[in-house]
Protein backbone atom coordinates (compact mmCIF):
# COMPACT_ATOMS: atom_id res chain seq x y z
CA UNK A 1 0.00 0.00 0.00
CA UNK A 2 2.70 2.36 0.59
CA UNK A 3 4.60 1.26 -2.72
CA UNK A 4 1.11 2.50 -4.80
CA UNK A 5 0.80 5.60 -2.62
CA UNK A 6 4.01 6.62 -3.70
CA UNK A 7 3.93 5.67 -7.21
CA UNK A 8 0.63 7.97 -7.35
CA UNK A 9 2.45 10.69 -5.86
CA UNK A 10 5.33 10.24 -8.07
CA UNK A 11 2.92 10.06 -11.28
CA UNK A 12 0.48 12.91 -10.52
CA UNK A 13 2.12 15.39 -12.52
CA UNK A 14 2.51 13.43 -15.23
CA UNK A 15 -1.60 12.40 -15.17
CA UNK A 16 -2.95 15.96 -15.20
CA UNK A 17 -0.60 16.93 -17.58
CA UNK A 18 -1.79 14.06 -19.97
CA UNK A 19 -5.27 14.93 -18.69
CA UNK A 20 -5.45 18.50 -20.29
CA UNK A 21 -3.47 17.56 -23.20
CA UNK A 22 -6.40 15.03 -23.98
CA UNK A 23 -9.43 17.39 -22.75
CA UNK A 24 -7.86 20.20 -24.99
CA UNK A 25 -7.67 18.17 -28.17
CA UNK A 26 -10.92 16.53 -27.34
CA UNK A 27 -12.45 19.94 -27.17
CA UNK A 28 -11.07 21.36 -30.67
CA UNK A 29 -12.42 18.11 -32.05
CA UNK A 30 -15.92 18.84 -30.55
CA UNK A 31 -15.52 22.81 -31.95
CA UNK A 32 -14.13 21.73 -35.23
CA UNK A 33 -16.94 22.93 -38.38
CA UNK A 34 -17.60 19.79 -40.77
CA UNK A 35 -16.30 19.94 -44.57
CA UNK A 36 -18.43 22.48 -46.69
CA UNK A 37 -20.58 23.73 -43.38
CA UNK A 38 -19.25 27.12 -43.86
CA UNK A 39 -21.16 29.87 -46.98
CA UNK A 40 -22.28 33.11 -47.61
CA UNK A 41 -25.08 32.82 -45.01
CA UNK A 42 -22.52 31.98 -42.21
CA UNK A 43 -20.22 34.81 -43.06
CA UNK A 44 -20.72 38.24 -42.15
CA UNK A 45 -20.69 41.00 -44.42
CA UNK A 46 -17.32 42.73 -45.26
CA UNK A 47 -15.31 40.34 -42.91
CA UNK A 48 -13.80 38.63 -45.79
CA UNK A 49 -10.30 41.11 -46.86
CA UNK A 50 -7.78 40.69 -50.00
CA UNK A 51 -5.42 39.28 -47.56
CA UNK A 52 -7.79 36.64 -46.75
CA UNK A 53 -7.69 35.29 -50.47
CA UNK A 54 -5.42 33.38 -52.50
CA UNK A 55 -3.83 35.26 -55.47
CA UNK A 56 -5.24 32.83 -57.96
CA UNK A 57 -8.83 33.78 -56.28
CA UNK A 58 -7.60 37.77 -56.46
CA UNK A 59 -6.09 37.32 -59.88
CA UNK A 60 -9.62 35.02 -61.11
CA UNK A 61 -12.03 38.59 -59.61
CA UNK A 62 -9.87 40.55 -62.07
CA UNK A 63 -12.47 40.72 -65.43
CA UNK A 64 -10.93 41.57 -68.98
CA UNK A 65 -10.10 45.19 -69.49
CA UNK A 66 -12.50 46.68 -72.28
CA UNK A 67 -12.17 48.51 -75.33
CA UNK A 68 -12.19 52.10 -76.09
CA UNK A 69 -15.80 53.24 -77.14
CA UNK A 70 -16.06 55.95 -80.05
CA UNK A 71 -15.29 59.46 -79.08
CA UNK A 72 -17.88 61.39 -78.87
CA UNK A 73 -19.11 64.59 -80.27
CA UNK A 74 -17.28 67.93 -79.35
CA UNK A 75 -19.35 70.06 -76.89
CA UNK A 76 -20.43 74.03 -77.88
CA UNK A 77 -18.21 76.44 -77.19
CA UNK A 78 -17.79 77.91 -74.16
CA UNK A 79 -18.31 81.55 -73.15
CA UNK A 80 -15.41 84.01 -73.84
CA UNK A 81 -13.10 84.49 -70.92
CA UNK A 82 -12.05 88.10 -69.98
CA UNK A 83 -9.41 89.58 -71.37
CA UNK A 84 -6.23 89.60 -69.72
CA UNK A 85 -4.59 92.71 -68.11
CA UNK A 86 -1.60 94.13 -70.44
CA UNK A 87 1.96 92.82 -69.85
CA UNK A 88 4.74 94.78 -69.23
CA UNK A 89 6.48 96.79 -72.07
CA UNK A 90 9.46 95.30 -72.75
CA UNK A 91 12.78 96.61 -72.94
CA UNK A 92 14.23 99.36 -75.98
CA UNK A 93 15.93 97.84 -78.62
CA UNK A 94 19.63 98.44 -78.86
CA UNK A 95 19.96 101.29 -81.87
CA UNK A 96 21.01 99.99 -84.86
CA UNK A 97 23.97 100.85 -87.03
CA UNK A 98 23.79 104.38 -89.33
CA UNK A 99 23.03 103.16 -92.81
CA UNK A 100 25.01 104.41 -95.51
CA UNK A 101 24.38 107.58 -97.13
CA UNK A 102 22.65 107.47 -100.25
CA UNK A 103 23.88 108.69 -103.30
CA UNK A 104 22.79 112.20 -104.56
CA UNK A 105 22.26 112.38 -108.22
CA UNK A 106 24.39 114.92 -110.05
CA UNK A 107 21.96 115.64 -112.65
CA UNK A 108 18.31 115.36 -111.93
CA UNK A 109 16.91 111.70 -113.46
CA UNK A 110 14.96 111.85 -116.27
CA UNK A 111 11.09 112.03 -115.90
CA UNK A 112 11.32 113.69 -111.92
CA UNK A 113 9.58 116.92 -110.99
CA UNK A 114 10.44 119.89 -108.75
CA UNK A 115 7.78 122.02 -107.39
CA UNK A 116 8.35 125.61 -105.62
CA UNK A 117 6.74 128.85 -105.44
CA UNK A 118 7.82 132.81 -106.10
CA UNK A 119 7.00 135.55 -105.03
CA UNK A 120 7.55 139.98 -105.78
CA UNK A 121 6.12 142.58 -103.99
CA UNK A 122 6.71 146.15 -102.72
CA UNK A 123 5.49 150.14 -102.63
CA UNK A 124 6.04 151.72 -105.96
CA UNK A 125 6.49 154.88 -105.73
CA UNK A 126 5.50 156.25 -109.12
CA UNK A 127 4.42 153.95 -111.84
CA UNK A 128 6.56 152.09 -114.09
CA UNK A 129 8.93 150.54 -111.29
CA UNK A 130 10.34 147.03 -112.01
CA UNK A 131 11.21 144.19 -110.02
CA UNK A 132 11.99 140.60 -110.07
CA UNK A 133 12.84 137.29 -108.23
CA UNK A 134 15.04 134.46 -108.47
CA UNK A 135 14.87 130.68 -107.86
CA UNK A 136 16.59 127.52 -107.97
CA UNK A 137 15.39 123.66 -108.63
CA UNK A 138 18.14 122.43 -106.46
CA UNK A 139 18.76 119.90 -108.66
CA UNK A 140 20.40 120.06 -112.32
CA UNK A 141 18.60 118.97 -115.30
CA UNK A 142 20.09 117.59 -118.57
CA UNK A 143 19.16 120.86 -120.43
CA UNK A 144 16.68 123.96 -119.83
CA UNK A 145 13.76 123.23 -119.93
CA UNK A 146 10.95 125.34 -122.23
CA UNK A 147 10.07 128.05 -120.05
CA UNK A 148 5.99 128.39 -119.64
CA UNK A 149 4.45 131.57 -117.59
CA UNK A 150 0.52 131.02 -116.97
CA UNK A 151 -0.86 134.42 -115.64
CA UNK A 152 -3.86 134.81 -113.19
CA UNK A 153 -7.26 134.02 -115.00
CA UNK A 154 -5.43 132.62 -118.33
CA UNK A 155 -5.28 129.20 -119.58
CA UNK A 156 -2.35 126.94 -119.40
CA UNK A 157 -0.78 125.13 -122.72
CA UNK A 158 -1.07 121.55 -122.67
CA UNK A 159 2.79 121.07 -121.92
CA UNK A 160 1.45 122.49 -118.17
CA UNK A 161 -1.58 120.53 -117.30
CA UNK A 162 -1.64 121.60 -113.30
CA UNK A 163 -2.86 124.68 -111.52
CA UNK A 164 -1.47 126.91 -109.03
CA UNK A 165 -2.79 124.50 -106.66
CA UNK A 166 -1.37 121.43 -108.17
CA UNK A 167 1.51 122.84 -110.66
CA UNK A 168 2.52 120.19 -113.07
CA UNK A 169 4.76 119.84 -116.19
CA UNK A 170 5.57 117.62 -118.91
CA UNK A 171 8.89 116.30 -119.47
CA UNK A 172 11.53 119.16 -120.62
CA UNK A 173 9.19 122.15 -119.63
CA UNK A 174 8.91 124.77 -117.09
CA UNK A 175 5.66 125.88 -115.68
CA UNK A 176 5.04 128.99 -113.78
CA UNK A 177 1.34 129.58 -112.46
CA UNK A 178 0.15 132.87 -110.66
CA UNK A 179 -1.61 132.66 -108.42
CA UNK A 180 -2.58 136.65 -108.11
CA UNK A 181 -1.33 139.88 -108.67
CA UNK A 182 -1.71 143.45 -107.93
CA UNK A 183 -1.47 146.65 -109.80
CA UNK A 184 1.21 145.05 -111.92
CA UNK A 185 2.28 145.61 -115.75
CA UNK A 186 3.54 142.18 -117.95
CA UNK A 187 5.14 139.52 -116.12
CA UNK A 188 7.70 136.91 -117.84
CA UNK A 189 10.53 134.34 -117.20
CA UNK A 190 13.94 135.31 -118.03
CA UNK A 191 16.83 133.36 -117.60
CA UNK A 192 19.48 134.60 -114.49
CA UNK A 193 22.32 133.21 -116.67
CA UNK A 194 21.59 135.05 -120.15
CA UNK A 195 20.01 137.35 -118.27
CA UNK A 196 17.02 137.28 -121.68
CA UNK A 197 13.31 136.67 -121.36
CA UNK A 198 11.37 134.02 -121.94
CA UNK A 199 13.92 131.14 -120.66
CA UNK A 200 15.35 129.21 -118.19
CA UNK A 201 18.70 127.48 -117.32
CA UNK A 202 19.44 123.95 -116.44
CA UNK A 203 19.64 125.01 -112.72
CA UNK A 204 17.15 127.69 -112.13
CA UNK A 205 15.13 130.37 -113.62
CA UNK A 206 13.38 134.24 -112.83
CA UNK A 207 10.39 135.91 -112.85
CA UNK A 208 10.30 139.62 -113.28
CA UNK A 209 7.57 142.52 -113.86
CA UNK A 210 8.08 144.91 -115.93
CA UNK A 211 6.44 147.67 -114.05
CA UNK A 212 4.08 148.94 -111.73
CA UNK A 213 0.80 150.39 -113.28
CA UNK A 214 0.69 153.11 -110.92
CA UNK A 215 2.41 154.18 -107.47
CA UNK A 216 1.75 152.19 -103.84
CA UNK A 217 1.94 148.74 -103.41
CA UNK A 218 2.05 145.73 -106.13
CA UNK A 219 2.75 141.68 -105.96
CA UNK A 220 2.14 138.79 -108.12
CA UNK A 221 2.85 135.48 -106.63
CA UNK A 222 2.48 131.77 -107.71
CA UNK A 223 3.79 128.16 -108.02
CA UNK A 224 5.91 126.47 -110.27
CA UNK A 225 6.69 122.77 -110.99
CA UNK A 226 10.01 121.77 -113.72
CA UNK A 227 10.31 118.10 -115.27
CA UNK A 228 13.68 116.67 -116.14
CA UNK A 229 13.84 115.84 -119.64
Amino acid sequence: MKKIGNHMRGHLVAYLALFFALGGTSFAAANALPRNSVGSPQIKNGAIQKVDLAKRTVSSLRGLRGTTGAQGPAGPQGPKGDKGDTGATGATGATGATGAPGPFPGVLPMGKTIRGDYSIDGTAAAAGVQNSTTDSFGFVLSAAPTAHFIAAGTTAPAQCPGTAANPQAQAGHLCVYESGASNVGSRAIYSTVAYLGGIADKTGFGVYMYGAVAAGFYSTRGTWAVTSP
